[in-house]
């Protein structure tokens, strides 16, 4: 396993325009990896992550990989297997990644600030069966593929500490930390993060490439 030290990285998904981005520019500003949207939930595809992995190849060295984000309550497995076999071929360089962010089982209200915010009540998780869901969803892609990075924030994780969740199950897992509204709140459970994203983009210290 190789170390790759990677002074900042991007994600991206069908709310950018394939077109719009110009990777070769992208790489000379000093991004060395990204990660593109390929899945939510089982069955929502991301409609443009074959042309941005595309273009992004055809003009730089970016160190690619995809993410799926999550639905707590909707059908895990069956995502994680639908997830490993869109990326079969793609050939990343970097591990899947599983966007864990919400309770909900389907992305939250546009401009909700919290996890849980806008959810239907039949459609929300309880922390711990989020939690369950989460490790399923990894254990699975570990099985198939290859051990993911699990993207996540502080607010979540203490949502689920308040829930009573125990994320013992997670803390295999390396992990990209997320905090958008100030200092980035350690999760005590869980590994250092390899990653640290804020609202400026991801700045991670130390990523792994096989």
């Amino acid at each position: 396993m190789s170390m790759i030290t990677a002074s900042e990285g991007i994600d991206v998904s069908d709310a950018q325009h394939p077109a719009s981005i110009d990777w070769a520019r992208v790489r000379a500003e000093g991004v060395t990896w990204a990660y593109i949207k390929i899945l939510e939930g089982t069955t929502t595809l991301d409609k443009c992550y074959a042309e941005h992995v595309r273009r992004c190849r055809a003009s730089s060295d970016i160190l690619l990989t995809g993410y799926c984000y999550h639905h707590p309550s909707g059908t895990v497995r069956e995502s994680a297997l639908k997830y490993c076999e869109l990326v079969d071929g793609l050939l990343f360089e970097l591990p899947p990644v599983l966007d864990f962010e919400t309770l909900c089982g389907a992305r939250p209200q546009k401009g909700n600030p919290s996890p849980d915010a806008g959810c239907d009540a039949h459609a929300k998780a309880s922390p711990q069966a989020a939690v369950d869901s989460c490790a399923l969803w990894l254990e699975t892609v570990t099985a198939e593929l290859r051990r993911p990075l699990l993207y996540w924030g502080s607010g979540l994780a203490g949502l689920l500490r308040r829930g009573d969740a125990d994320l013992s199950a997670l803390a295999a897992y390396d992990q990209i930390l997320a905090d958008y509204t100030g200092p980035l709140d350690l999760i005590p459970e869980m590994p250092e993060p390899v990653a640290h994203q804020w609202s400026n983009g991801v700045e991670p210290p130390v990523l792994t490439a096989d």
